[in-house]
C-alpha cells in the first residue's frame, strides 16, 4: 500500500512541476544488444612452401629464357636490362575466395646477398593473376619468372633492408592489395595455389644481388607466407 501511495505521489506532483529532481531516481530502459553480425570475425594462417616445384628461379638473357627448380638457391639479381634473375614461390594460401585480405607477408630466407638499404636497390614483387598458378618445372628457353603464368598489372616495392644480416630471413611489405586480386577471382578456391615473383628493378646494379634459399637445399629454411583475412 505504501508503495502505491509513493506512487500516486510521484504522479501528482510530476503534473503539477513540483518534483525534486536532484531526489527523482532516474528511470533505465533496457535496449537489446545488436546482434554481431554472421562471419564478422577474422582469421590468420601461415603457410610453408610445400615442395621442390614450388620455388623456382629464372634467368632471363636477351631473348632468352630459363626457368629452373633445380638451383639450391635462387637469385634477384639484375645485370644489365636485358640480362637478370628472379625468383618465383607458390603456396596453397587456403583463403576462402572472395574473404577481405587484411595482411599479406611474405618470408624468404636470404642466404647471401650484396645491396644497398636505399630506393634504388627495392625488390619488385607481383603474384600470379590465375584461378590456379601451376608448378614449376626445369623447361629451357620458354620463359622466365614473369611468364610463367598472368602476372598482376601491379606490383609492390619492398626494400629489403640492410644486406648484413644474411643468412636470415627477410619479411616483405604488406602483399595484401595483390593478394586481393587474387582471392577475387571466380575460379579461384581455398586449394589454389597462389604464386609470387620477386625481381629486380632498372636501379640495380650489376654487383647487387640476394640469393633466396631452395626448398630443395635447406627444408628447415622454407619460405612461408602469413596472411590474415576476415
Amino acid at each position: 500500500m505504501r508503495q502505491l501511495v509513493l506512487i500516486l505521489l510521484f504522479l501528482v506532483s510530476s503534473a503539477y512541476g513540483i518534483v525534486d529532481v536532484a531526489a527523482a531516481q532516474p528511470m533505465r530502459m533496457l535496449i537489446p544488444k545488436k546482434a554481431a553480425a554472421a562471419g564478422a570475425g577474422s582469421d590468420s594462417i601461415t603457410v610453408v612452401i610445400a615442395g621442390t616445384n614450388d620455388d623456382g628461379g629464372s634467368y632471363h638473357t636477351g631473348a632468352t629464357f630459363f626457368e629452373d627448380v633445380t638451383e639450391n638457391q635462387n637469385q634477384v639479381r639484375f645485370e644489365s636490362p636485358t640480362d637478370f634473375y628472379m625468383a618465383g614461390v607458390l603456396f596453397v594460401a587456403t583463403v576462402p575466395q572472395g574473404s577481405t585480405i587484411d595482411s599479406c607477408h611474405l618470408n624468404v630466407f636470404v642466404t647471401s646477398g650484396n645491396w644497398d638499404d636505399e630506393t634504388a636497390d627495392t625488390v619488385l614483387i607481383k603474384m600470379y593473376d590465375v584461378d590456379d598458378a601451376a608448378q614449376f618445372t626445369s623447361v629451357h628457353n620458354t620463359h622466365d619468372m614473369l611468364g610463367h603464368e598472368a602476372v598482376t598489372s601491379a606490383y609492390i616495392q619492398w626494400e629489403p633492408g640492410a644486406s648484413s644480416a644474411v643468412p636470415d630471413y627477410y619479411r616483405t611489405v604488406n602483399l595484401a592489395s595483390l593478394l586481393q586480386v587474387v582471392v577475387d577471382r571466380a575460379g579461384y578456391t581455398s586449394a589454389s595455389r597462389v604464386g609470387i615473383i620477386l625481381y629486380p628493378n632498372s636501379a640495380w646494379v650489376a654487383t647487387k644481388y640476394f640469393f633466396v634459399e631452395d626448398v630443395s637445399a635447406v627444408a628447415s629454411n622454407n619460405a612461408f607466407l602469413e596472411i590474415g583475412w576476415h
